[in-house]
């Protein structure tokens, strides 16, 4: 797996890596990551792509979904 590129988007942190001929759009929040794996071949312009995977909607939807996940996370681990 080779690392392209790395993003600071507070609150979370985007890898941008290479592998198996997907990109893979990792996103990190503390103990959570959601992960988004695209083909190659859909790729004409890999900065057009990234530039997309920054816009506030999409990292707003990233940031709702970390909220979820840490809500099931919490429920889960109180039955615990």
């Amino acid at each position: 797996m080779r690392t392209i590129k790395e993003i600071n988007i507070d609150p979370c942190r985007l890898s941008i890596m290479q592998y198996n001929n997907k990109y893979i759009f990792k996103f990190e929040r503390g103990s959570l990551e959601q992960n988004y794996k695209i083909s190659e071949m859909d790729v004409y312009d890999l900065d057009g792509l990234i530039e997309l995977f920054t816009k506030e909607l999409f990292l707003s939807k990233v940031n709702n979904r970390f909220d979820s996940m840490l809500e099931d996370t919490k429920g889960i681990m109180s039955e615990y």
